[in-house]
């Protein structure tokens, strides 16, 4: 979420360098405003489905190895390690809803035009 394609439904893109001493501050940072980005996760409690960005479906098994596929979430394999990664930037009522389990997975669709800056 640090190196993006510059796409809409990308992270956004850092307008400071990242440095050595801050690094995991600055990735940290990184991850939670995409997350809490209405291209990177929401949920629509009404009909019962979380959203994942496409990303999380492109790379999910990405997440298994480090984040685990114990059965603490709905959803597949790398469904269950993605909600694993994203559940530590939640508030705990997203995370508690996310652990009932009442719920489907949907992908966001992607959005592939080029991110245009503020000036």
């Amino acid at each position: 979420m640090a190196l993006v394609c510059a796409a809409m439904s990308c992270p956004i893109l850092r307008n400071k360098a990242y440095t050595p001493e801050k690094l995991d501050l600055q990735l940290d940072d990184q991850v939670r405003k995409f997350i809490t980005s209405s291209q990177g996760f929401k949920i629509d409690r009404d009909r019962k489905i979380v959203y994942l960005s496409s990303i999380f479906k492109w790379y999910g098994k990405d997440w298994i190895a480090s984040y685990g596929i114990e059965n603490k979430f709905t959803g597949s394999k790398k469904e269950t390690a993605v909600l694993n990664f994203i559940s530590q930037y939640l508030n705990s009522q997203d995370r508690q809803y996310l652990e009932q389990g009442k719920y489907k997975i949907s992908y966001l669709n992607y959005d592939w035009s080029l991110n245009q800056q503020d000036n």
